[in-house]
C-alpha cells in the first residue's frame, strides 16, 4: 500500500511521453523507482499519442505488463480488462499486441486474475481497424499454445468458423498458422472433443502442402475416442496446460513467417 501524503501523478501527456519510455525499457521498474514520492494511477498509462498509442500499448509490447500492474497497484488501482481492450488510431488494443509478444498474454492473464477479472475467447476474437484478431495476431507470431491454454481453462473452445475468418489484407489464422508450421496446434485434440464435424470441415482448408503437420489420422482417432468416454480433466496448471500433448513431425521445421 502506498504511504500516506504521496500524491497521483496527473495524466498528462509529459507524463505520458515518460512512461511511455519508461515501460519500453528492461529496467522499467528501476525507473519507476525514480518517482518513489508519488503514486502512478492507471489512468496515466491509458492517456495515448496522437495516434492512440498508450504506455500500456508500449508496455504489452515490451513485455513490462506486469511491471506496470504493480506501479498502478501502489496506487490502489488494478489493470483492468476494459484498459487492455482499448483501441489505438488503428483499433488496435494492447491485448492485440501481447497475444504476439513473448510471455505478454501470460501477463495480462496474470494481472486481469488480480483484478479479479477473467480472459475468454470473444476478446481474443475482437478485431482492429484491418480486421485482425488477437487470435490472428497469436498464429502470425507462432505464438497459439499459451492462448489455446487460456480458451481451454475458461471452458470454451476456437470453431472453424474463427479459425477460417479472414481479415481485410486476405489471410485468417488457419493460414497464418499453417505458414509458421504450427498446424498441429491448432488440431489439438482436446479442443475437438465433440465436434468431429467441425474438425474435419476446418481440415477440409488445409492446403495439402501443410498437411504434413498434423497426424490426422491419429487426432481422429483420439477425437473419436474421446466422444466415447467421459472428458479427461483439464490441468490445474497453465503452465502444464499450455504444454503441447502432440508436436510437429519429426524434422518439420516452421514455414517463413506470414507478414501482415
Amino acid at each position: 500500500m502506498a504511504a500516506a501524503g504521496k500524491e497521483f501523478l496527473p495524466a498528462t501527456q509529459q507524463v505520458r511521453e515518460w512512461l511511455d519510455d519508461a515501460v519500453r525499457r528492461e529496467d522499467a521498474s528501476t525507473q519507476f523507482a525514480r518517482f518513489t514520492h508519488c503514486r502512478i494511477p492507471l489512468a496515466c498509462f491509458l492517456v495515448p499519442d496522437k495516434d492512440g498509442m498508450t504506455p500500456l500499448h508500449a508496455a504489452a509490447a515490451c513485455h513490462n505488463l506486469d511491471k506496470v500492474a504493480a506501479k498502478v497497484r501502489e496506487a490502489g488501482d488494478r489493470v483492468t480488462l476494459d484498459a487492455l481492450l482499448r483501441p489505438n488510431g488503428r483499433g488496435e488494443t494492447a491485448l492485440h499486441v501481447a497475444a504476439a509478444g513473448r510471455d505478454s498474454l501470460e501477463q495480462a492473464v496474470e494481472v486481469l486474475e488480480a483484478a479479479g477479472e477473467t480472459l475468454r475467447k470473444e476478446h481474443l476474437l475482437v478485431e482492429d481497424d484491418n480486421g485482425v484478431t488477437p487470435l490472428q495476431a497469436a498464429s502470425r507470431e507462432g505464438r497459439l499454445n499459451f492462448l489455446l491454454a487460456v480458451v481451454r481453462r475458461s471452458g470454451e473452445r476456437f470453431g472453424a468458423g474463427d479459425w477460417l475468418a479472414r481479415n481485410r489484407s486476405g489471410w485468417s489464422s488457419l493460414d497464418a498458422a499453417g505458414t509458421r508450421g504450427i498446424l498441429f496446434q491448432v488440431f489439438d485434440p482436446r479442443d475437438w472433443r465433440g465436434r468431429m464435424g467441425e474438425m474435419l470441415e476446418l481440415w477440409g482448408h488445409v492446403p495439402e502442402g501443410a498437411r504434413s503437420q498434423v497426424d490426422f489420422e491419429r487426432v481422429s482417432h483420439e477425437v473419436a475416442l474421446a466422444g466415447r468416454r467421459a472428458p479427461r480433466v483439464e490441468p490445474e496448471s497453465f503452465k502444464a496446460a499450455a504444454r503441447p500433448e502432440v508436436g510437429p513431425p519429426p524434422g518439420k521445421a516452421p514455414e517463413t513467417e506470414l507478414r501482415r
